[in-house]
């Protein structure tokens, strides 16, 4: 792309230094400079990024994102419902704690993925203590109500 010089107005090859026509030094603009630490611009003749304080030497003239740390992952924490299903119904909800409290100590180590698997068992390990509990409730109320009313039956 042809430019004009800026004294007299005649038109500029590309890659010219000196004005063809009244031999003045083209001026041309200075890419800006970026910071390569956070991706600030750098003030002209400033030695010290005004965003990150990072020297100028490790400037770039290509523009850079800043760095953005990534979404924390957070692990479902199942610990204290199978506290309480361990307490309530003890034999079943054992297997609900263990796998709750291998969850915490993945997390805590900073295995996530493993500490995501151990609360998933966690939580199954929760409902199938849910359904057993229900389903035990449910089968021996209607036993107790059968012998209940057949001991009623028996009496008159």
């Amino acid at each position: 792309m042809a430019t004009e010089c800026s004294h007299c107005g005649a038109t500029l090859p590309e890659n010219a230094e000196f004005c063809s026509g009244c031999g003045a030094r083209v001026e041309k603009e200075e890419a800006p400079v970026f910071c390569r630490q956070c991706g600030a611009k750098f003030p002209e003749n400033a030695g010290f990024c005004p965003a990150c304080g990072a020297p100028r030497n490790v400037a770039s003239s290509i523009p850079r994102a800043p760095y953005q740390k990534a979404a924390p992952v957070s692990v479902p924490d199942w610990l204290i419902w199978s506290i309480i299903s361990t307490l309530a119904f003890f034999p079943t909800g054992v297997g609900a704690l263990v796998f709750s409290l291998l969850a915490r100590s993945a997390a805590d180590r900073g295995e996530l993925q493993k500490a995501i698997g151990y609360a998933d068992a966690a939580r199954i390990w929760n409902i199938v203590v849910l359904v057993f509990a229900l389903l035990g409730a449910l089968i021996g109320g209607t036993i107790f109500l059968i012998l209940f009313y057949i001991g009623l039956a028996n009496i008159t």
